[in-house]
């Protein structure tokens, strides 16, 4: 789906480039000009400085800070909406009414005020911005309360651990601290375990070590279960991307003002491994919640996540994928932090066709030094890298209003209860993470600076932009792509996109009125269609549909440059030619099925910003190859 966010602007007259780490004008300029990096008043910015300037992030706002119409959908295990400095950066669904159990707006989600939560054991809006999953099915029902409860036990009985290990040492100061730390580390991964086997497995160790200060140990405890339950990896991903700018608060993200779409996809702690589902199942909610980022306006995901296999093990993602390419909505995604070669070892959505894949390099203030970091992936699926080693990030920064923290007994209060860091000053507001989840958000955030600055730059445009600018590492095989990010280069190496999205300036005209064309290398075949200047093609979902057309052939079809193949507007809008069904669909396609929708009015077909001209006229055996969807009203 286009952005549909065409600006008008006047093009730069003088273009800067990046010459051997210095920036120069080109030869046409008859004077220099220093640039002037733009710095926020954030209070903690001073800890994420030098990530950004190795990355070139704070010259990139002397050009844009980033508009506020740009919507960065997060596809992870959820985000604290209530936090302090992302709250006012939170995305909301402005065609749904929240709490009234309908699909206002047609797109097929019931209540999708701030978003879906895509979770197996969910699967449902997200109304309010204190949503938690509350209560989990699967067979016996499982509250929150019960997850949090049974986290606890485990996060004492690790901090346990930590304490005893530091008592040990000192104890025995001769001891190899490393063979201690090795050994300690087996205890505190088996304490799930040890709990299993005997629930009153803290107490005897307490009781053991009388020295212990139970409560501080409870403190820990609580703080380290409640960023588990509290979205520990969806906010800090969240906070890079677009923390508030520049609001005199913590952090402030690569975009200062854009928004935030919280698509939960993650089950709660633990519960993943309980769940009895395929893979299939798993990427099929993986899929669509990169059609709902899409279908529902998002302009850049991000997929700090990943899973063993290339696109040929998970067609139903990377077909969703291709829709967001297609649709020009960039997808960033993390290599991995396996420190393996991806050119032996695929994952995804690391290894697909459609996606730009950000690996790990450790800071340093020239980037031409930039030394990838020894956990990242690399190879063959590695586009680009940015900081990803010690970066802070927000995190729950939670306070507890009138209570301990080792006295509440539920997570329920805890929701009730919890109150921001800023309100007593006795929490630090952020932590220090590795890894390539964090920076893949980075990048996001330069695409989101970029589609500010080129409202209608293609995905082509900007994954090629992105790299051909990006500065590679001198002396090194770092193996991490065209080499590390730098945003400002971005920005300014010249226009991307086209002023207004009038015509396309692809000669086409070797391309007859229905004919079947397909991109070199790529297995979808689509059919074309023009009305006036407008150019269209539609998916030809199976050989069977095909098959069903008597005129089509498979020895007609073309194969064509991809940038050709682009230059059509994709069209997912349908009505069959069978007597007595005046419907229109729009079709939603997914491997060799798919679903559809029935456009119930012209008034909804209007609201939703459907192209009249882009309907075409399909058989019954096309149409019934989609599954009915709920209609659009």
């Amino acid at each position: 789906m286009p952005r549909g966010k065409v600006k008008k602007y006047k093009q730069k007259i003088i273009a800067l480039f990046v010459v051997g780490g210095f920036l120069v004008f080109s030869p046409s300029a008859a004077f220099s000009e220093s640039i002037t990096p733009v710095y926020p008043d954030d209070i903690y910015f001073y800890q994420q400085r030098s990530h950004y300037d190795m990355i070139k992030i704070p010259e990139a706002w002397s050009v844009t800070t980033g508009g506020d119409d740009i919507v960065v959908a997060i596809i992870d295990n959820g985000i604290d909406m209530q936090h302090p400095d992302l709250k006012n950066n939170i995305w909301y669904n402005r065609g749904e009414v929240r709490h009234n159990g309908i699909d206002d707006d047609g797109n097929g989600y019931i209540d999708d005020y701030y978003g879906y939560d895509f979770s197996l054991t969910a699967n449902k809006g997200i109304q309010d911005l204190d949503y938690n999953p509350g209560t989990i099915n699967i067979g016996t029902p499982t509250t929150l309360n019960e997850v949090y409860n049974d986290l606890l036990d485990v996060e004492f009985c690790i901090e346990l651990f930590s304490v005893i290990e530091e008592i040990y040492l000192n104890e025995y100061p001769d001891e190899d601290p490393v063979v201690v730390e090795d050994a300690f580390d087996g205890f505190r991964a088996s304490c799930d375990y040890y709990i299993q086997e005997d629930p009153d497995f803290n107490q005897l160790l307490l009781e053991s070590f009388p020295e212990i200060d139970a409560d501080e140990v409870s403190r820990k405890a609580v703080n380290n279960a409640l960023v588990k339950v509290y979205s520990t990896h969806g906010t800090p991903v969240s906070s890079l991307v677009a923390a508030r700018g520049n609001n005199q608060r913590d952090f402030s993200g690569v975009l200062w003002n854009a928004k935030i779409m919280n698509l939960r996809f993650f089950e709660l702690w633990k519960l993943e491994e309980g769940i009895n589902q395929n893979q299939g199942e798993y990427d099929a909610r993986l899929a669509n919640a990169v059609r709902y980022a899409v279908d529902n306006g998002a302009d850049v995901i991000n997929m700090s996540l990943g899973m063993e296999g290339g696109p040929g093990d998970h067609p139903i993602l990377e077909s969703a994928l291709k829709y967001a390419y297609d649709s020009n909505v960039p997808v960033v995604v993390a290599a991995g932090n396996y420190g393996l070669d991806t050119s032996n070892t695929p994952y995804m959505p690391a290894c697909s066709n459609y996606t730009l894949t950000i690996g790990s390099v450790d800071t340093n203030h020239d980037l031409r030094f930039a030394n990838r970091s020894g956990f990242s992936n690399y190879g063959s699926c590695v586009d680009v890298a940015a900081p990803g080693w010690q970066i802070p990030t927000l995190y729950h920064g939670l306070r507890l209003k009138d209570k301990d923290p080792y006295d509440l007994s539920s997570a329920e209060e805890i929701v009730e209860v919890r109150k921001w860091y800023f309100e007593s000053g006795i929490s630090r507001p952020y932590r220090f993470v590795d890894g390539t989840s964090f920076s893949s958000p980075l990048v996001a955030g330069v695409v989101g600076l970029l589609l500010s600055e080129y409202p209608n730059a293609t995905t082509h445009d900007i994954y090629t932009r992105v790299k051909e600018t990006a500065v590679k590492a001198r002396y090194r095989n770092n193996q991490l792509g065209a080499g590390t990010v730098d945003a400002y280069a971005a920005l300014t190496a010249g226009f991307l996109g086209s002023e207004e999205p009038a015509e396309s300036s692809v000669d086409t005209s070797h391309v007859p009125e229905g004919a079947l064309i397909r991109a070199h290398g790529d297995v979808d075949v689509y059919i074309v269609k023009y009305v006036g200047n407008k150019k269209f093609k539609r998916l030809v979902l199976s050989p069977t549909v095909f098959n069903s057309y008597g005129h089509l052939r498979w020895e007609d079809i073309m194969d064509l440059e991809k940038e050709v193949v682009d230059s059509f507007e994709t069209s997912n809008l349908v009505r069959a030619t069978v007597a007595g069904d005046p419907r229109v669909y729009q079709l939603f396609p997914q491997g060799d099925t798919g679903e559809k929708r029935w456009v119930k009015t012209a008034e909804a077909f209007d609201r939703m910003g459907f192209d009249w001209d882009a309907i075409y006229t399909i058989n019954e055996v096309d149409r019934d190859s989609y599954i009915e969807g709920s209609s659009i009203e």
